[in-house]
């Protein structure tokens, strides 16, 4: 007979499912600003992003490069509202969706 026991913290995934929603709030409101420097500050230092008809954009500066390029154009304006968020029973991955 084996027995085994774990002693690893519960993951609270609610909590992290409303942290990864405050911080896309966030990010949502400082595109708003058009400023490229504060929406890439969300970005990680090795970060991937596809902009449409566009090469990928890797890492902080590039994602930067992208985002001036959207604010350069007068009319463009972008928000969103996060929902649903959550994350898998490890805490890790999270995720966000919405519109």
């Amino acid at each position: 007979m084996v027995l085994t026991a774990s002693c690893a913290p519960a993951i609270d995934t609610g909590a992290i499912a409303k942290e990864l929603t405050r911080l896309d709030d966030r990010w949502s409101t400082a595109a708003a600003t058009k400023n490229a420097d504060t929406v890439a500050a969300f970005y990680a230092a090795d970060a991937i992003a596809y902009p449409p008809n566009a090469p990928i954009a890797i890492g902080q500066p590039a994602g930067r490069k992208a985002w001036a390029s959207y604010f350069a154009d007068s009319t463009f304006s972008i928000s969103w509202k996060t929902e649903p968020a959550g994350a898998a029973g490890s805490g890790d991955p999270g995720f966000t969706s919405g519109s």
